[in-house]
């Protein structure tokens, strides 16, 4: 059995089999969405954060609660509703209409329809965050044994 593959250059490398495969399971496409989603996250309350911030994860509760509201969300706009959330003095609200509901965006500070685009994007930011806090717990727990 042969352990090496060879090319038409001569080169040689070891069989490629048990290695880890990085680059075809994850699309461009989700990464490209992913990324613009994120950049779009980058201002909060007008601040500035850094790009590496959501490697200081919050607790697993707050990602968790996080995580079940853009489900939810996401079942609302695979349903064919329509979600927006607005800003009106100061109070964040969501309002729910049923998909050919005229929605008047002008009466509110500040509106922003989601997406199922959006919402999925929240779902792998939360889901991620929620990994690496379990990863991270039990890959410190194992260091130490």
């Amino acid at each position: 059995m042969q352990t090496f593959r060879t090319f038409d250059s001569w080169a040689s490398r070891d069989l490629a089999t048990w290695k880890l495969e990085w680059q075809n399971y994850s699309h461009p496409l989700n990464d490209y969405s992913f990324a613009n989603y994120m950049k779009s996250k980058q201002i909060i309350g007008g601040e500035y954060r850094r790009w590496d911030n959501r490697q200081n994860w919050m607790p697993s509760d707050v990602l968790f609660e996080s995580l079940i509201r853009h489900t939810e969300e996401l079942r609302l706009l695979y349903k064919w509703y329509r979600l927006f959330e607005t800003k009106q003095d100061g109070v964040i609200d969501m309002i729910v209409l049923q998909k050919n509901t005229v929605f008047n965006e002008d009466a509110y500070d500040f509106c922003e329809e989601k997406t199922i685009e959006m919402v999925l994007n929240a779902i792998r930011f939360n889901w991620e965050a929620l990994k690496l806090n379990y990863l991270s717990d039990n890959y410190i727990i194992n260091e130490q044994i």
